[in-house]
């Protein structure tokens, strides 16, 4: 439900339980060769981008070890982080 904020996994008698929110976080940084070079009225552009995204709560599954029995926690990673390079050019 939207209200809830907690996810809880078990297995058995074995719970995690953690607060679930997640982070979503963008930054960019343009810089614009027109300003230092004569383009002739076009814009030349390099951008580049980073996002970081953190989950709290990813999906996390418990899977019974095959020796002793007891459960193992899987768990899904919690930060994914990207980069990306553009070279942008408007006639």
């Amino acid at each position: 439900m939207p209200w809830e904020w907690q996810s809880t996994v078990s297995s058995g008698e074995v719970q995690n339980i953690r607060e679930d929110y997640r982070i979503d976080l963008e930054s960019s940084i343009t810089i614009g060769l027109d300003d230092y070079i004569d383009t002739q009225n076009k814009n030349v552009d390099f951008i580049l981008k980073y996002n970081m995204f953190y989950d709290n709560a990813p999906a996390r599954l418990y899977v019974p070890d095959p020796q002793s029995s007891t459960p193992v926690l899987f768990s899904a990673p919690r930060r994914h982080s990207q980069f990306s390079f553009n070279f942008r050019v408007e006639f």
